[in-house]
Protein backbone atom coordinates (compact mmCIF):
# COMPACT_ATOMS: atom_id res chain seq x y z
CA UNK A 1 0.00 0.00 0.00
CA UNK A 2 1.20 3.71 -0.39
CA UNK A 3 1.11 4.37 2.84
CA UNK A 4 3.41 1.27 4.18
CA UNK A 5 4.96 2.44 1.09
CA UNK A 6 5.91 5.51 2.29
CA UNK A 7 6.61 4.70 5.85
CA UNK A 8 9.39 2.56 4.78
CA UNK A 9 11.19 5.40 2.69
CA UNK A 10 10.72 7.55 5.84
CA UNK A 11 12.16 5.47 8.03
CA UNK A 12 15.19 4.38 5.63
CA UNK A 13 15.76 7.83 5.01
CA UNK A 14 16.21 9.15 8.32
CA UNK A 15 19.10 6.76 8.66
CA UNK A 16 20.88 8.82 6.50
CA UNK A 17 23.04 11.09 7.17
CA UNK A 18 21.05 14.31 5.16
CA UNK A 19 20.57 17.08 7.47
CA UNK A 20 16.43 17.37 8.11
CA UNK A 21 15.99 20.64 5.62
CA UNK A 22 12.13 21.16 6.91
CA UNK A 23 8.64 20.20 7.44
CA UNK A 24 8.44 19.85 3.56
CA UNK A 25 10.85 17.02 3.45
CA UNK A 26 8.57 15.75 6.45
CA UNK A 27 5.88 15.89 4.46
CA UNK A 28 7.10 14.33 1.50
CA UNK A 29 8.00 11.40 3.45
CA UNK A 30 4.70 10.84 4.97
CA UNK A 31 2.44 10.42 2.19
CA UNK A 32 2.75 10.27 -2.20
CA UNK A 33 0.61 13.25 -2.69
CA UNK A 34 -1.62 11.23 -5.07
CA UNK A 35 -2.20 8.71 -2.77
CA UNK A 36 -4.25 10.67 0.00
CA UNK A 37 -7.32 10.49 -1.43
CA UNK A 38 -7.65 7.19 -0.46
CA UNK A 39 -5.95 7.29 3.39
CA UNK A 40 -8.23 7.86 6.19
CA UNK A 41 -6.82 10.66 8.45
CA UNK A 42 -5.94 8.26 11.40
CA UNK A 43 -4.17 6.31 9.43
CA UNK A 44 -2.49 9.77 7.92
CA UNK A 45 -1.60 10.96 11.42
CA UNK A 46 -0.10 7.75 12.74
CA UNK A 47 1.93 7.97 9.07
CA UNK A 48 2.91 11.69 10.53
CA UNK A 49 3.75 10.59 13.93
CA UNK A 50 6.09 7.66 12.30
CA UNK A 51 7.47 10.16 10.37
CA UNK A 52 7.94 13.78 12.34
CA UNK A 53 8.56 12.21 15.81
CA UNK A 54 10.37 8.71 14.81
CA UNK A 55 11.78 8.71 11.65
CA UNK A 56 12.94 12.64 11.93
CA UNK A 57 13.48 12.59 15.73
CA UNK A 58 11.36 16.02 16.30
CA UNK A 59 10.40 15.87 20.23
CA UNK A 60 8.97 18.02 22.86
CA UNK A 61 11.65 19.74 25.61
CA UNK A 62 10.05 19.23 28.87
CA UNK A 63 13.75 19.73 30.70
CA UNK A 64 14.62 22.72 29.40
CA UNK A 65 10.82 24.47 28.31
CA UNK A 66 11.81 27.75 28.43
CA UNK A 67 14.98 27.39 26.36
CA UNK A 68 14.43 30.17 23.44
CA UNK A 69 15.45 27.97 21.18
CA UNK A 70 12.32 25.66 21.36
CA UNK A 71 10.72 28.58 20.13
CA UNK A 72 12.40 29.51 17.00
CA UNK A 73 11.60 27.10 14.02
CA UNK A 74 15.27 27.10 12.48
CA UNK A 75 16.87 25.62 15.84
CA UNK A 76 13.13 23.39 15.94
CA UNK A 77 13.76 21.95 12.82
CA UNK A 78 18.08 22.12 13.17
CA UNK A 79 19.49 18.48 13.44
CA UNK A 80 21.51 19.27 16.23
CA UNK A 81 18.39 20.16 17.91
CA UNK A 82 14.88 18.80 16.57
CA UNK A 83 13.16 20.37 19.93
CA UNK A 84 10.12 22.42 21.16
CA UNK A 85 7.65 23.37 22.91
CA UNK A 86 3.45 22.64 22.02
CA UNK A 87 3.25 25.81 19.54
CA UNK A 88 6.33 24.99 17.74
CA UNK A 89 5.97 21.75 17.03
CA UNK A 90 2.67 22.42 15.91
CA UNK A 91 3.58 24.54 13.78
CA UNK A 92 6.13 21.50 11.89
CA UNK A 93 3.42 19.26 12.05
CA UNK A 94 0.55 21.31 11.12
CA UNK A 95 2.73 22.14 7.95
CA UNK A 96 3.91 18.79 7.18
CA UNK A 97 0.37 17.30 7.52
CA UNK A 98 -1.23 20.23 4.96
CA UNK A 99 1.34 19.23 2.30
CA UNK A 100 0.16 15.90 2.80
CA UNK A 101 -3.38 16.53 1.85
CA UNK A 102 -4.67 17.13 5.91
CA UNK A 103 -5.87 20.39 6.92
CA UNK A 104 -5.63 20.64 10.75
CA UNK A 105 -6.20 23.35 12.96
CA UNK A 106 -5.17 24.80 16.47
CA UNK A 107 -6.78 24.07 19.49
CA UNK A 108 -6.09 25.62 22.63
CA UNK A 109 -6.93 23.67 25.60
CA UNK A 110 -6.05 25.15 29.33
CA UNK A 111 -2.47 24.77 30.15
CA UNK A 112 -2.02 22.77 26.61
CA UNK A 113 -2.17 23.22 23.16
CA UNK A 114 -3.17 20.00 20.46
CA UNK A 115 -4.09 20.40 16.66
CA UNK A 116 -7.30 18.71 15.52
CA UNK A 117 -9.00 18.31 12.20
CA UNK A 118 -11.86 20.21 11.61
CA UNK A 119 -15.49 19.65 12.28
CA UNK A 120 -16.61 20.65 8.34
CA UNK A 121 -13.71 17.98 7.58
CA UNK A 122 -14.75 15.34 9.75
CA UNK A 123 -18.04 15.36 9.12
CA UNK A 124 -17.66 15.74 5.18
CA UNK A 125 -15.17 12.55 5.20
CA UNK A 126 -17.88 10.81 7.76
CA UNK A 127 -14.68 10.48 10.73
CA UNK A 128 -14.24 11.20 13.86
CA UNK A 129 -12.60 14.18 14.87
CA UNK A 130 -9.19 13.84 15.76
CA UNK A 131 -7.20 15.66 18.24
CA UNK A 132 -3.07 15.40 17.99
CA UNK A 133 -1.45 16.00 20.88
CA UNK A 134 2.07 16.88 19.36
CA UNK A 135 3.86 17.76 22.89
CA UNK A 136 3.19 14.24 23.66
CA UNK A 137 4.77 12.91 20.54
CA UNK A 138 1.69 12.89 18.26
CA UNK A 139 -0.79 11.03 21.00
CA UNK A 140 -4.43 11.08 19.62
CA UNK A 141 -7.51 11.84 20.76
CA UNK A 142 -11.17 11.86 19.70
Amino acid sequence: SPLVRARAAALSSAQQPSSLPGAGAMADSVLEADAVEDVLPRELLEAANDVIFRAHGLQPNPSNFYDVRNSLLQHVLSPRWLRGIPISLAVVYEAACRRAGLLLEPVSLPYHFVLGIPMRTAALRGVERLFVDVYSQGRLMS
